[in-house]
C-alpha cells in the first residue's frame, strides 16, 4: 500500500479473441460443452484464467474456480458514478487491509490490492485526478466531481491495484476477513503484505 503503473484501457476484445484462438498454447486448454465454449479456459500452472462467451473472454482470478461456483465480476467505482471499474477477484475469499496510516484513515480506505489483469477500468478515466505525497510512490487517484478515492497504485505493491472494498455497493463488510496494518509504521511491517512478490 501507500505507486507503478497499470493499464487503464478499456478491455480488449481482439485479445479477447485471440486468447479463444488458443488450444494447448502455453498450457491453456478450453472445455467445451456441445457445440459451445463452457465460461472457463484454465492454464495447468492454475496462474491465469479466462470467462469465454461467445463476445470474448474476460480474464480471472483462477483460484476462483475451485467448486466450479460460477464467478461474475464486482462493479466499483466513486460516489457519483463518473468512475466505474470491475475486479475478477471475490473480496470474500481475500484478506483485506485495514490501514491507520494518516491518508488512509481519512479516506476510509479497505484495501483488497488486485492483479492488474483482474482490474479493468470501464470509465471515467478522464474523471481521476492523482494525488502523491511523500514518497510520491504511491498514486492515489480521486473522482474530480465526488472526490471518492475508489482505487490507486499502491506503494507496497506498485505492480497491482488497491480497490476499496467499500467502494462495491451492496458487499456486506462482516463477511470479509479484514486485518489491521500498521501504516503509522510502513517500513517495519510492509514485507508483511508483500507475499514475496517484490
Amino acid at each position: 500500500m501507500g505507486g507503478g503503473g497499470f493499464s487503464m484501457e478499456p478491455h480488449n476484445l481482439a485479445l479477447d479473441r485471440w486468447i479463444l484462438s488458443l488450444v494447448d498454447a502455453d498450457g491453456v486448454a478450453l472445455l467445451f460443452e456441445g457445440q459451445e465454449l463452457t465460461e472457463v479456459v484454465t492454464s495447468r500452472q492454475g496462474r491465469a484464467a479466462y470467462r469465454v462467451s461467445a463476445g470474448g473472454a474476460q480474464r480471472l482470478d483462477a483460484r476462483l474456480l475451485e467448486g466450479d461456483a460460477p464467478i461474475m465480476p464486482l462493479q466499483g467505482g466513486c460516489h457519483c458514478g463518473e468512475v466505474v471499474w470491475e475486479i475478477d477477484v471475490d473480496p470474500r475469499t481475500e484478506t483485506i487491509l485495514d490501514c491507520n496510516c494518516s491518508i488512509c484513515q481519512s479516506k476510509g480506505f479497505l484495501h483488497l490490492i488486485v492483479a492488474p489483469e483482474s482490474f479493468r477500468l470501464i470509465r471515467g478515466n478522464e474523471a481521476l485526478k492523482e494525488y502523491r505525497f511523500n514518497t510520491e510512490q504511491a498514486v492515489h487517484r480521486f473522482c474530480t466531481t465526488c472526490g471518492v478515492h475508489s482505487f490507486y497504485t499502491p506503494r507496497s505493491h506498485p505492480d497491482k491495484v488497491d480497490v476499496n472494498v467499500r467502494c462495491i455497493p451492496d458487499l456486506p463488510l462482516e463477511e470479509l476477513n479484514i486485518e489491521p496494518f500498521d501504516g503509522k509504521n510502513w517500513e517495519q511491517n510492509v514485507d508483511e503484505i508483500r507475499d514475496g512478490t517484490e
